[in-house]
């Protein structure tokens, strides 16, 4: 599927970008990893994730969304992706507020849906 190759393609040349949008929102010390709230000592813990693979992305294009319309492929957005790990639910519930706000008034970097 030339769409999806080129979807996979697109995906690898903006992980970086896109990583490191994902900690500016969050405020995230690249070198810990970590973003920690100095009164509560609450914390975010950002972890990289690889790039899905076009073979994974090609199988969730034809069992996930086979009965949307062509191209079924168009449907896969979670190609680039990382990991947060909050020690508390109030810190997810307050991080969530903030990437949607992010997000929503154009303020993400290269994220740009949820």
């Amino acid at each position: 599927n030339e769409y999806l190759s080129q979807l996979v393609l697109t995906a690898h040349l903006v992980d970086d970008e896109y990583q490191e949008s994902i900690q500016q929102i969050f405020d995230i010390n690249p070198e810990t990893n970590l973003w920690v709230d100095a009164e509560t000592g609450d914390t975010i813990r950002y972890m990289r994730g690889p790039v899905k693979l076009m073979e994974r992305c090609k199988a969730k294009a034809e069992t996930d969304y086979r009965n949307e319309p062509f191209p079924t492929s168009a449907n896969v957005l979670d190609i680039n992706r990382c990991s947060l790990v909050f020690d508390k639910i109030s810190v997810m519930m307050d991080a969530l507020k903030k990437l949607d706000n992010k997000v929503r008034y154009y303020s993400s970097g290269r994220v740009i849906a949820l």
